[in-house]
């Protein structure tokens, strides 16, 4: 990782694919990141931001989509593998 940020997210996530991995009832797992609200940027925090109702209906979105698929899709840089 390039920053104390990125390797925490990255700790988090392979963290969770471990236990996921070892846990002894079936389960998924994933790592969400959610942009700053454009307020907090407009106050002086670097980085991209979202209006709140987006990001709630991205959660959203993610959610219902995971919850309904039985199987990941695996792929490698963004190909289907």
């Amino acid at each position: 990782s390039n920053t104390a940020g990125t390797f925490v997210c990255n700790h988090i996530f392979y963290s969770l694919m471990d236990i996921a991995a070892s846990h002894p009832i079936p389960m998924r797992g994933g790592f969400l990141h959610v942009p700053y609200l454009p307020q907090m940027v407009a106050r002086g925090t670097l980085g991209p931001s979202m209006a709140l109702e987006d990001i709630v209906k991205g959660i959203e979105i993610i959610v219902a989509v995971s919850a309904a698929r039985n199987d990941d899709i695996h792929t490698v840089e963004g190909r289907v593998s």
